[in-house]
């Protein structure tokens, strides 16, 4: 977690004496630098991940996309650590299986001096199987749910 003392620390220099707007967003993938939760491992990596989401958290983030690696160490624990941040995790394509209805925000709007911008995320298609029949998600073709959030964002 070393870099994101540095993280923290560029946007303190690049925000300045906060006249400067900013927002801070993230693409995702950030819980986990592996593809796989690495064996006898594991309850330290997850903790690193909740650290993760309260430095995160503490920067203030605006929303963070949910990539492939987030989803490393099951559905339950992403929805857990999503409950627990102060910033909305994003994806346009992550679905319940059952129903194609979003299983985290699709997108969101951001403030800035009085400019709203709208943000969303697509997470990856995975070469490995990241739900169980339980979870009830997959991830659909960006193709399928782009085009409708960003039809329900042009207005605002």
């Amino acid at each position: 977690m070393g870099g994101l003392s540095k993280k923290a620390k560029q946007f303190d220099l690049i925000a300045g004496d906060k006249k400067k707007a900013s927002i801070k967003i993230d693409a995702g993938s950030l819980l986990f630098k592996h593809h796989r939760l690495n064996l006898g491992s594991e309850e330290q990596e997850m903790a690193t991940a909740k650290g993760i989401v309260k430095s995160y958290s503490a920067m203030a983030f605006d929303g963070v996309g949910i990539g492939r690696q987030d989803l490393i160490a099951g559905l339950d624990f992403l929805k857990t650590i999503a409950e627990s941040s102060d910033f909305p995790w994003l994806s346009a394509n992550l679905v319940r299986k059952s129903t194609g209805k979003p299983l985290f925000g699709q997108s969101t709007l951001i403030n800035v001096d009085g400019l709203t911008i709208g943000v969303t995320a697509l997470t990856s298609p995975s070469l490995f199987k990241p739900f169980s029949e339980a979870d009830d998600a997959q991830i659909v073709d960006w193709q399928k749910t782009l085009p409708t959030v960003l039809d329900k964002l042009a207005p605002k």
